[in-house]
């Protein structure tokens, strides 16, 4: 996405895409089309990865969201390696 600014499946060069996919670029993932699978997202408001608008776009497109919460001083990596990984008690409870 960062690339190409569209929500596709993983580019990895012409040559082999081709031999992934069948043409020179990845398919296009239409996130609209998804039906069936319930989906929660959480995002940081500091993350410049899946940034603000980007984190917007997709949420005003998923039709199965069961769950969104930005959390404001989070950025890309502090749902890995935070000082506050207290949102992992909402993935629970929300899978659970």
């Amino acid at each position: 996405m960062r690339n190409s600014f569209k929500f596709e499946q993983e580019d990895f060069g012409a040559k082999a895409n081709i031999r992934v996919y069948g043409q020179k670029t990845p398919p296009e993932i239409d996130i609209r089309q998804i039906s069936e699978v319930p989906i929660g997202i959480w995002s940081g408001a500091e993350d410049n990865i899946a940034d603000v608008a980007d984190v917007a776009w997709i949420v005003g497109n998923l039709k199965t969201l069961k769950f969104n919460r930005m959390i404001y001083h989070h950025d890309h990596s502090s749902f890995l390696m935070g000082l506050d990984m207290s949102y992992l008690t909402e993935v629970a409870d929300l899978v659970g």
